[in-house]
């Protein structure tokens, strides 16, 4: 039976093969049957048959992988602990994700994973409570792939379900991350208000964790990401409210930072003023109002940009003590956004940094945007920085050198 089996599988991914063929013979084994060598060889063929999948299929390819999914629901059935189902049905989910997010799939694959979703769903449903968490995972992914794939309903019931199962979760932190997950989703499928009002049971949950001693971030995560959800949403005063709750003074600098940025982009600038001045660390209250200064930029309001940049800079300044490296890594980081626009104003600022990696990453940054301008004049001007920050890199400690090789990597990709 085993030889038989194997022998139909396809000699490698990608090759045309009837994977119907793969999996009747298990189909007459009962699940309570199932003996050890039995299971190995479906996980086996699981296996295989994943191996056939592509995180991007092309539309050819993608055509061919919907036909692994009926057999692999099959194969997945005959495993009989709901341990050994996860990892497949988990991979089985991701796989039916990458194809929904194919364009111009043709009737007849669509109509064929369209017809995976339920019974995929009823498998997960299978699992047992100890595996909640995952539970609500999978189905919440699964409701994704409903949704592209023009089933509403189907793709509303699989939240449904997701929401009936945080219920089983075990610990406040693990409700209000999955929480957060059906949220985000019910608001890619542009229902909002249901979005909303589930966030509002993730904050409400979030509230409830109480932080060990070793991990004192333990409720302020969570509630970061609840911020982000609730910008994301537009319910900007909702965000500030949640970002008001958070304990941890840098934690929240950078929630409200990224709350700032999501009132630019909306426009609201007097909103993000009020946010960014709201922040008790110097130098995360520098940056914000550093994209403030950006978005003047932007909008070719260079005296209010210079204002900003001004404020900002003043700011960040007397928190780059040389003593704390991240501090001054913030500290160039605005150096470096004034830079971009301004160089020569930007260049003063840098040099007054104390702290020599804070130093040596602005004056790179602004070396940076001298090599922009292609004539000679830029060029040996951005040499001369360089060389001007050699003898600050050759004082660094090995910490100093790593914070320093981390900017310059983001230098790098910005």
């Amino acid at each position: 039976m085993a030889v038989l089996l194997l022998s139909s599988l396809p000699p490698a991914p990608g090759r045309t093969f009837s994977a119907q063929a793969i999996a009747p013979p298990l189909a007459q084994t009962s699940p309570a049957t199932c003996s050890a060598e039995q299971t190995a060889l479906v996980e086996t063929l699981l296996f295989r048959l994943g191996a056939l999948s592509n995180p991007q299929p092309t539309l050819e390819q993608g055509e061919m992988e919907v036909a692994t999914l009926s057999p692999q629901l099959r194969l997945i059935a005959q495993l009989p602990l709901a341990e050994s189902r996860i990892n497949p049905l988990s991979s089985l989910v991701s796989q039916v994700t990458a194809l929904a997010a194919i364009p111009d799939l043709a009737a007849d694959p669509r109509a064929a994973l369209q017809a995976a979703i339920a019974p995929t769903a009823g498998l997960i449903t299978q699992i047992g409570a100890e595996y909640s968490a995952t539970k609500t995972e999978l189905l919440t992914q699964l409701a994704g792939s409903a949704h592209r794939l023009d089933q509403p309903d189907q793709a509303q019931a699989l939240l449904r379900q997701a929401h009936q199962t945080v219920a089983t979760i075990q610990g406040d932190g693990g409700k209000a991350q999955a929480l957060m997950a059906i949220a985000d989703r019910q608001g890619q499928m542009g229902d909002r208000a249901a979005a909303i009002a589930t966030l509002g049971e993730a904050f409400s949950t979030a509230q409830r964790i109480t932080p060990s001693p070793e991990y004192p971030g333990q409720r302020d995560d969570p509630l970061s990401r609840l911020v982000t959800l609730y910008s994301q949403l537009d319910d900007f005063p909702q965000a500030m409210a949640v970002a008001n709750t958070m304990a941890d003074a840098s934690l929240q600098g950078y929630a409200k930072g990224s709350l700032v940025q999501a009132l630019l982009a909306s426009q609201q600038v007097a909103s993000a003023l009020s946010v960014a001045n709201s922040i008790r660390q110097p130098e995360l209250k520098a940056l914000a109002l550093s994209d403030l200064g950006t978005y003047y930029v932007a909008q070719g309001q260079d005296s209010q940009a210079t204002a900003m940049f001004t404020t900002a800079l003043t700011t960040a300044q007397p928190s780059a003590d040389a003593s704390n490296p991240d501090r001054g890594l913030r500290a160039a980081q605005v150096v470096q956004a004034y830079g971009h626009w301004q160089p020569d104003a930007a260049l003063p600022w840098a040099r007054s940094l104390p702290n020599p990696p804070s130093q040596a990453l602005a004056l790179m940054a602004i070396a940076i945007a001298y090599r922009s301008d292609p004539s000679d004049d830029g060029v040996t001007r951005a040499e001369a920085l360089l060389v001007e920050a050699l003898p600050l890199i050759e004082l660094f400690t090995v910490d100093q050198h790593r914070t320093v090789t981390n900017g310059l990597i983001n230098l790098a990709l910005e």
